[in-house]
């Protein structure tokens, strides 16, 4: 892990050609407010919100969505 000490309106630079551009844009006590610039292809996730959707899609038993599954199809014969 790279650990970089940066100042509001300062940037970081990701890939040869900066194709990632991070930009502190304030620090308000233990919040930090980052701007980011990427192409429309590259991904850009919050960790904790992959890690809330994963939560969630394991909680939903099998045969729940088993049973959603076979709804639709039916729906969709009649």
């Amino acid at each position: 892990m790279l650990i970089l000490s940066r100042l509001p309106s300062q940037k970081i630079l990701i890939g040869d050609k900066g194709n990632i551009i991070i930009s502190v844009l304030s620090v308000d006590g233990d919040e930090v407010k980052l701007g980011l610039v990427a192409a429309k292809e590259v991904a850009i996730n919050r960790m904790e919100a992959i890690r809330q959707s994963t939560q969630k899609r394991r909680k939903v038993p099998l045969t729940i969505k088993i049973k959603a599954f076979c709804s639709k199809i039916s729906d969709t014969m009649k």
